[in-house]
């Protein structure tokens, strides 16, 4: 019987270490919060949030920087799926998340 040899797959960039992460989380914002790459404001609402952090190199420990921050905004209320996505300021997101830590504290 004749076995066919293994393929040897190459990654090119990616047989070095990763240097990128993505996190994707909710945030709910309690009042209308400005999203820097749209221009405008937003309603409040809990909105999905993605985050790059690349990773800081020449460190003894492994540490990561955010590089960027998008929001995805739903398009349209009769097609959930439709969004589109605009950058915001990791500082708006942030403060959000204070806001409902504070919020949760009280209850």
């Amino acid at each position: 019987m004749h076995r066919a040899p293994r393929a040897t797959v190459e990654y090119g960039v990616w047989s070095k270490q990763m240097t990128e992460r993505i996190a994707r989380q909710q945030v709910t914002f309690r009042g209308p919060f400005f999203v820097e790459g749209l221009g405008r404001n937003l309603p409040a609402g809990t909105y999905d949030i993605e985050t790059i952090e690349e990773m800081i190199e020449g460190l003894s420990f492994l540490a990561y920087r955010v590089a960027s921050m998008s929001i995805a905004i739903p398009l349209s209320k009769n097609a959930p799926h439709s969004y589109q996505r605009a950058r915001i300021e990791p500082s708006v997101v942030r403060a959000a998340q204070r806001e409902d830590l504070g919020s949760s504290d009280r209850a």
